[in-house]
């Protein structure tokens, strides 16, 4: 992703590009945002980008379409992760908060979203631990924490 407001897949192989999305974020009167994050998940079939005005967009790989677009933050979003299960999104952003997105059910309804950290300043990453159901942030605070989720 990038500042063309596009994603692209690259093929290592040949070192083409295979495919080009244009997601269009839901700020109003807009035609999409430069995107600032983008993930995978596990199995292949989601991507999720982050945009810089704090929009989310989740899309389906193999139907070449997108699911949903939706505002987990307030400000520039900067760090997405999927859970190693996959159902759940791990997103970061310059409002200092990391927020919980439940990917659980059906992907085209309203997606149920929690603050589950927050930061003093703008968060850069976050990142899953394989087993656990914590994860690492990293900010512009200086700060690395470690978070424990508890249990759901």
């Amino acid at each position: 992703g990038g500042q063309d407001k596009t994603i692209r897949f690259w093929d290592l192989r040949t070192r083409g590009c295979v495919n080009v999305i244009t997601p269009h974020t839901i700020t109003p009167g807009t035609r999409g945002s430069p995107v600032a994050a983008v993930c995978i998940d596990p199995s292949g079939r989601l991507l999720v980008s982050g945009h810089e005005d704090s929009s989310c967009v989740l899309y389906d790989i193999r139907g070449s379409r997108i699911i949903q677009c939706f505002k987990p933050h307030s400000s520039d979003l900067r760090s997405l992760r999927f859970s190693p299960s996959a159902y759940y999104l791990l997103s970061g952003g310059y409002d200092n908060k990391l927020v919980l997105t439940d990917l659980q059910g059906d992907l085209t309804m309203p997606l149920p979203s929690i603050v589950v950290a927050e930061h003093a300043d703008k968060v850069i990453s976050g990142r899953w631990h394989p087993t656990e159901f914590s994860f690492l942030s990293t900010s512009a605070d200086k700060t690395c924490s470690l978070w424990a989720l508890p249990p759901i």
